[in-house]
């Protein structure tokens, strides 16, 4: 984004390489960040709490993403049940962060007990499936 930003500004869009220059240095900057990534993933290094509680978010992405909708209405009725504020900045602040916690759980929960059990079913029958294969 900095070197497509740093592109725009010295070469204008129609002229001095322009579009080109733009397209360029986005891939470039792609190939870079894209390169740095892969050098932190594959480190050698003690892995920090804030890694883990991203992983665990990642591993129950999709979980979260089935869930959320539901959830998050019947969490907010409840929130307003209890009294607490309904304002729209305790909604997207204090707010956000109570409904997450419960979608965090139930979604790590459906990970566990449902998407791990189905890829195991999944893998148990395709070994099942596959020719049995004699090396001589």
């Amino acid at each position: 984004m900095i070197a497509f930003l740093l592109s725009y500004k010295y070469y204008p869009l129609l002229g001095n390489g322009g579009v080109w220059t733009l397209g360029l240095s986005g891939i470039l900057a792609a190939m870079l960040f894209a390169f740095l990534i892969e050098e932190y993933i594959n480190a050698v290094r003690p892995t920090f709490i804030v890694e883990k509680i991203f992983t665990t978010i990642g591993l129950c992405s999709y979980s979260i993403y089935l869930f959320h909708q539901p959830l998050i209405g019947s969490i907010f009725k409840i929130i307003h049940k209890l009294g607490l504020p309904h304002q729209s900045s305790f909604d997207l602040s204090v707010g956000a962060i109570i409904v997450f916690i419960p979608i965090l759980g139930f979604s790590w929960l459906a990970y566990k007990y449902l998407e791990l059990s189905s890829v195991k079913v999944g893998q148990s029958w395709q070994k099942a499936r596959l020719p049995k294969v004699q090396i001589k």
